[in-house]
C-alpha cells in the first residue's frame, strides 16, 4: 500500500489520505491541520474570534517540528553509516 492516496470526503471534496493502522488493518486517514484540532474550548473560541492572533505561535510550532524531524533524519543517516562500517569490519 502506498503511504498516501487521494480520497474524497462525504461531500465529495478530494483530500490526501495518509496510511495508518486501525485495529490491525491499514486504513487511510485525513491528517489534522496545525492548530485546528484543539481540544481547548478557549483556544477554539479565540481562533474563531481572531484567527490571526495564533499565526505566529502556529508558525513557531511548525518550525520546531521541522527541526526535530531534520535532527532525526541526520541521526538515522549516522546510524546507517555506523551499521555499514561495522558490517565492513565484520567482512574483513
Amino acid at each position: 500500500m502506498p503511504k498516501t492516496q487521494i480520497m474524497t470526503d462525504d461531500k465529495g471534496r478530494p483530500f490526501v489520505g495518509h496510511k495508518a493502522m486501525r485495529g490491525g488493518n491499514p486504513v487511510y486517514v485525513r491528517r489534522s491541520q496545525l492548530g485546528t484540532g484543539t481540544t481547548n474550548p478557549f483556544e477554539a473560541l479565540g481562533r474563531m474570534i481572531n484567527p490571526g492572533s495564533y499565526k505566529d505561535n502556529d508558525q513557531r510550532l511548525l518550525e520546531q517540528k521541522q527541526k526535530i524531524s531534520i535532527k532525526d533524519m541526520h541521526l538515522s543517516k549516522l546510524n546507517l553509516l555506523l551499521m555499514r562500517v561495522s558490517y565492513l569490519q565484520l567482512c574483513l
